[in-house]
């Protein structure tokens, strides 16, 4: 069976999210996505949280955040202990180490989403097993952050993530899969033959923004973030072309294609 995943999304147990993974479970299930990966910053609450009778699976991850980026640690039986490198940034070797230590993957989030911090990607491109080449929030420059991803990631398996913080924002990467039926064990299997369809559009700068806000802490931050929504919603509107450019990529073949095609809620 073919199933459809976005395996970056985030919850309220993130300073800069307000739902809940049911409520994530439920818009992702909506538009036609069989399990999302929810991965909150620096928190693994929704291990011990997990909803009863989810309409989409929900596979449980964590994304720390290193002194070189941030690292996404999938198929874990349960979240490390692990303790702070540098202010509040951990070691990237030993949280891929750790994640292992758990039985689960270490995968290198938006390893380019800007020319300045090319080289903290490569070096989590080094030490995980996996990399998200795509990810609709992240990517500055989009086809040659994602060209360059998919070139630096020669013997990793390829992941891809909407990086979603509310529920409008879930299907802007989605990755499909061929498996024997929806569960951890067969989509990590699948992850590992490296073969699925990638298919996502560029996201919205606004959404970004407001999470910005969500997570600001001071009278002044919050000002900034009200001026950087109203900013990012004129930007936009005029990228209205750009954010209506689906991208295709095929993993088995590393292709990649693009067409105009207006956003929806289609599998």
């Amino acid at each position: 069976m073919r199933i459809c995943v976005d395996l970056h999304t985030h919850s309220h147990f993130s300073l800069d999210a307000k739902y809940s993974p049911e409520e994530m479970a439920r818009g992702a299930a909506e538009r036609g996505i069989d399990a999302i990966a929810i991965c909150d910053h620096n928190a693994w609450d929704i291990f011990a949280a997990m909803p009863v009778n989810s309409p989409a699976l929900i596979l449980p991850a964590v994304e720390y955040s290193t002194t070189s980026g941030h690292i996404v640690g999938l198929f874990m039986e349960s979240p490390p202990t692990l303790t702070y490198a540098k202010g509040h940034y951990y070691d990237p070797s030993k949280v891929v180490e750790a994640i292992h230590q758990k039985g689960g993957l270490a995968i290198a989030a938006h390893p380019f989403p800007r020319e300045e911090e090319r080289e903290m990607g490569m070096h989590r491109i080094a030490l995980c097993d996996g990399v998200e080449v795509f990810n609709a929030r992240a990517m500055a420059t989009w086809e040659e952050s994602l060209r360059e991803a998919l070139g630096q990631a020669d013997g990793k398996f390829r992941t891809a993530g909407s990086d979603s913080h509310s529920p409008g924002e879930l299907g802007g990467a989605r990755l499909y899969l061929t498996v024997e039926e929806c569960s951890p064990a067969a989509i990590r299997e699948a992850l590992l033959r490296d073969d699925g369809v990638i298919t996502g559009y560029p996201g919205s700068m606004v959404a970004k923004a407001r999470a910005d806000y969500k997570k600001a802490k001071t009278t002044s931050k919050k000002l900034r973030a009200r001026c950087k929504i109203a900013a990012h919603w004129l930007w936009d509107r005029f990228r209205r072309s750009a954010m209506n450019t689906r991208y295709t990529v095929e993993l088995k073949t590393n292709t990649v294609t693009k067409e105009n095609k207006r956003r929806d809620l289609c599998r």
